[in-house]
């Protein structure tokens, strides 16, 4: 299954773009006015709350912080933590920052 939200987000009249967003080029897949950029360190993320200067960091298509939340645990499993699995996350990754915390490891990393 895809799913259809995994995209960087371009401002419509490109006054910015999220990390994963190409830059933007005039009258492209999605009409935006273009002439270039600038690229804004955050993850495209349809919550308005993670906004960027006033304006949404992303939509419905444009969600990278879902994608994130989505495959956190397979992530977090990806390597074994001390013979056990981690069932979830201490945090969860809310912000368009996409910051995740694990729960600690009696054993250190190699």
């Amino acid at each position: 299954k895809t799913n259809k939200y995994h995209y960087g987000y371009r401002h419509p009249d490109a006054k910015f773009r999220t990390i994963l967003a190409y830059d933007c080029v005039p009258n492209q897949c999605d009409n935006n006015l273009g002439g270039g950029c600038t690229r804004i360190q955050r993850f495209s993320n349809k919550d308005p709350n993670y906004g960027w200067n006033g304006f949404p960091a992303g939509s419905i298509l444009n969600d990278n912080a879902r994608k994130i939340n989505n495959v956190k645990f397979k992530v977090a499993n990806f390597f074994p933590h001390g013979g056990t699995q981690v069932s979830s996350p201490s945090e969860s990754v809310v912000s368009n920052m996409a910051q995740v915390s694990f729960p600690s490891s009696s054993s250190s990393a190699p």
